[in-house]
């Protein structure tokens, strides 16, 4: 146990900014009806009589608050891999909306008064201590000011790399539906479970083409 009048700080500040890029996604599964099989007359057995499949999927990518046309896809063969088209038609579109380039800061007179003003981080809101070296923050996807900072938070707070895909009902039905086929996919996956056919949070790292 902490001892007793002890503070924790937050100090992860890079963690509390807003993502540019996320994507919303949604399965769409059918039950197909199959002829089940008893295995032996004198045991016990689970009687299967239907299959689900998935037959098709929707997602949107949302980047520095402009959408994309909505990708819908319909299965129209059985050879057709549905978790498999999904993953590499959103890696695809990722790719096209994401830029690794850091555009430089866009700095107007009046950002240089609220600067030359500043007396507290914008990042941390801790006050600047004599030495303290002060610094102009910057979006690196629009390039906007953001407010004066101390080196060591302007240097932590960098642009974040990862895009988190929002699923309908992820935590029940769907994650059943193509996490088979996330695990066929190039990449490490890291979860958390809730059971061995639910997960609270998994993750896919794939590298971009820059290799970033």
């Amino acid at each position: 146990m902490p001892e007793r009048g002890s503070i924790i700080h937050f100090e992860h500040h890079n963690h509390s900014q807003k993502v540019p890029t996320v994507a919303y996604a949604d399965y769409e599964s059918f039950t197909r009806s199959i002829d089940p099989c008893q295995p032996s007359p004198d045991k016990s057995f689970t009687k299967k009589y239907q299959k689900h499949e998935t037959f098709g999927f929707c997602f949107y990518v949302k980047c520095l608050g402009k959408s994309s046309d909505p990708t819908l896809f319909t299965k129209t063969t059985e050879e057709e891999d549905v978790g498999k088209i999904f993953f590499e038609t959103l890696e695809k579109e990722i790719e096209r909306v994401w830029s690794s380039e850091v555009k430089e800061l866009i700095f107007s007179e009046d950002d240089r008064a609220k600067f030359e003003k500043a007396r507290e981080c914008w990042v941390c809101k801790n006050p600047f201590e004599d030495g303290d070296d002060k610094v102009r923050d910057h979006c690196h996807f629009s390039g906007q000011f953001r407010g004066a900072a101390h080196n060591k938070c302007n240097l932590l707070y960098r642009k974040p790399k990862h895009v988190p895909v929002i699923f309908h009902n992820l935590s029940g039905y769907d994650s059943n539906l193509f996490i088979m086929s996330l695990g066929n996919y190039n990449g490490n996956i890291d979860g958390i479970p809730n059971t061995e056919e639910k997960y609270i949070f998994f993750s896919k790292r794939i590298y971009a083409k820059d290799g970033k």
